[in-house]
């Protein structure tokens, strides 16, 4: 017993020893290759940049003259009225988890930031593998693995910085937590996902509600514990923050390029860019009905499907959209390919369905690319979504009678059978 932890232990210090060896060299590559002769991830460099001014300067991240630094390195001068004022605008313990970053250059923090959420995409494809018990074939792991990380909306992910990515890992570690029975480390993760609240203010209360439903209180416990730390270490460093952060997200409206779902309505379909309400109406309608289902009626084994619909629905029914979310969609796609591979007549699709995965968003978005423009254009955000939205309804019974992902205690399984008659 004794050789064989030490065995263990001793392969785990030389896996970690690889790790690190691998980390090093990768950041040490992408700073001299890329961060430093060609500067950008201009998403991180708001947060990076509001976050060295609070350590390093003493300023208030959503402060005027932590703003001030941020358009002064993106643009070398003040923003004008009509431009993006990239100002901070996220949770305050964004900073603080930056902090061991604000030290030292942004090439070299940019680097390291690049490389960490590479390592995070590579991750969270192994924990959905793990999680849906899918053992893919070689190719199609490669397949996989370039998919990950190359695929369009991972890849601009990782070019323009966008903590959206953080959040998927953090989504994808809450969802292998739940279902391997691990709630706390579940509920820190769901904590980790809300560093970007715009891709989870939708999944994170439900998921929270679902907890309590289900009595997974180990989880509900985590997240809650988690969150007041995070939150309350926020106000002990700026007190004012809650405040601040809001007044810069309501700010965005008011210089911001006109939304991919204005430009759909007013540009495509020639309406007003205020009939996109109506389309939020009815989605949002269509995933509340689901919430029911599951938290109010207990159809605890359409949970998963209903998490599925929320994150869907909240990469097309929202404010604010970001190809970079679409991340996200790799939990859906790791479920259909593990039931496509259990069916004989189907599995020969499986690599030519992932190349084209792979491929078509780039042709989409050379097709529609314009010089003058800076804006993606707005057919690059929908087909993924409306894609996934539409399969989730079509497969919904799939989603409803796979139970190994979110399931409940013994004692809410028990409540849930109808009870049984003994007859004398």
């Amino acid at each position: 017993m004794a050789s064989q932890r030490k065995r263990s232990l001793n392969q785990f210090i030389f896996v970690g020893l690889i790790s690190v060896i691998i980390f090093i060299v990768m950041v040490i590559a992408t700073h001299n290759l890329l961060t430093e002769p060609f500067p950008g991830h201009n998403d991180f460099l708001s947060r990076w940049e509001g976050s060295r001014s609070f350590w390093v300067d003493g300023l208030n991240p959503y402060g005027n003259e932590a703003s001030l630094n941020i358009q002064n390195f993106m643009y070398g001068r003040p923003a004008m009225p009509d431009e993006d004022q990239v100002l901070f605008a996220y949770p305050m313990y964004t900073a603080i988890l930056l902090l061991p970053l604000v030290f030292t250059n942004y090439a070299w923090a940019s680097a390291i930031i690049m490389v960490i959420m590479e390592a995070m995409l590579l991750a969270a494809l192994f924990l959905l593998l793990d999680l849906f018990k899918f053992r893919p074939k070689a190719i199609v792991l490669l397949l996989l693995l370039l998919i990950a990380l190359l695929h369009y909306t991972a890849a601009r992910g990782l070019i323009l910085g966008q903590l959206g990515l953080v959040c998927y890992f953090g989504f994808a570690l809450t969802f292998w937590g739940l279902g391997k029975e691990h709630d706390r480390i579940a509920g820190v993760a769901l904590s980790l996902a809300t560093i970007k609240p715009q891709l989870g203010f939708l999944i994170v209360p439900f998921l929270f509600l679902w907890g309590i439903r289900a009595n997974r209180w180990q989880f509900v416990g985590s997240f809650v514990v988690s969150m007041l730390v995070l939150v309350g270490v926020s106000f002990v460093f700026v007190p004012t923050w809650l405040i601040d952060m809001w007044g810069q997200v309501t700010a965005y409206g008011g210089y911001a390029p006109s939304t991919p779902n204005e430009r759909l309505f007013t540009d495509f379909l020639g309406l007003p860019a205020n009939s996109q309400y109506i389309l939020f109406a009815v989605l949002w309608g269509a995933m509340l009905i689901t919430w029911y289902q599951v938290l109010v009626q207990g159809k605890l084994e359409r949970a998963m499907w209903a998490a599925m619909v929320t994150l869907t629905v909240s990469n097309i029914a929202a404010p604010v959209v970001a190809t970079p979310h679409f991340t996200v969609f790799m939990i859906p796609l790791i479920f259909y390919l593990k039931h496509l591979n259990r069916q004989r007549q189907y599995k020969k699709w499986i690599i030519p369905m992932l190349l084209v995965i792979l491929v078509e968003p780039w042709i989409r978005f050379l097709l529609t690319l314009e010089a003058e423009s800076q804006l993606e254009h707005w057919f690059i955000y929908f087909p993924e979504p409306i894609v996934i939205l539409v399969s989730l309804w079509i497969f919904r019974e799939l989603w409803w009678t796979d139970g190994s992902v979110l399931r409940h205690t013994k004692e809410v399984e028990d409540s849930l059978k109808p009870e049984t008659v003994v007859s004398s």
